[in-house]
């Protein structure tokens, strides 16, 4: 009887948290195409597979140019997460920016911050396929800042821009200061190289993500 009540609370406590992450439709890692990028760091996508970095509270950053994968392999991510015990929150920048900036109390929107910033684990897909006012490059430094050194994020994104601005500045230096991963997409067209051991790399990695260069101090 006693295993039977853990079952089940294992088994509501993971339908709740699939509820609450709105990851959505997804294929598995398992239909995914190895071959369809030109270049893919698989060892380094085998290695965020083993999710040491949420327990880090480290980020990934999926990088590289529309439809090469990434929100793919973030939905894996999210899902694989959920089924060891974290909880997760997925969201698109936009759907998440725009619903943040719609907060119009000063009691609404912690509130609102607190969907984003409570979870072991927030994916943020499609960060800079749009172009944000600084406005919402303010919401994303608050998420960012909130969530640094204690909750992991995964980032997709590819090479569009973030207008240059001192949060713009701070979310490129809090993002890839604990950054478990460099780019690891590629597609026809040629991506940056990077070298991980180096605080070149970080520079080169802010300019591919945002167009523009934020260097860290």
């Amino acid at each position: 009887m006693l295993g039977y009540e853990e079952t089940e609370r294992a088994r509501r406590s993971l339908e709740r948290r699939i509820k609450n992450a709105l990851i959505g439709a997804f294929k598995p890692m398992a239909d995914f195409d190895w071959k369809w990028p030109s270049k893919i760091d698989r060892s380094a996508i085998d290695d965020i597979f083993l999710f040491q970095f949420i327990d880090e509270g480290a980020n990934v950053i999926l990088l590289g140019p529309n439809g090469t994968g990434k929100s793919m392999v973030a939905k894996n991510l999210a899902h694989q997460a959920l089924l060891r015990g974290y909880t997760v929150r997925f969201t698109t920048a936009s759907d998440m920016l725009h619903e943040l900036a719609s907060q119009e109390t000063d009691s609404s929107l912690p509130r609102r911050l607190r969907r984003y910033c409570h979870p072991d684990l927030l994916v943020i897909d499609e960060v800079g396929y749009l172009s944000y006012d600084a406005r919402y490059a303010d919401l994303l430094f608050e998420v960012v800042t909130r969530r640094y050194e204690q909750r992991a994020i995964v980032v997709t994104t590819n090479k569009s821009s973030l207008p240059p601005s001192a949060s713009a500045n701070g979310l490129c230096s809090q993002l890839c200061a604990h950054c478990s991963s460099s780019p690891l997409f590629a597609s026809r067209d040629s991506m940056p190289t990077t070298d991980r051991s180096t605080s070149t790399t970080r520079t080169r990695l802010f300019d591919t993500i945002f167009g523009q260069t934020h260097r860290a101090a």
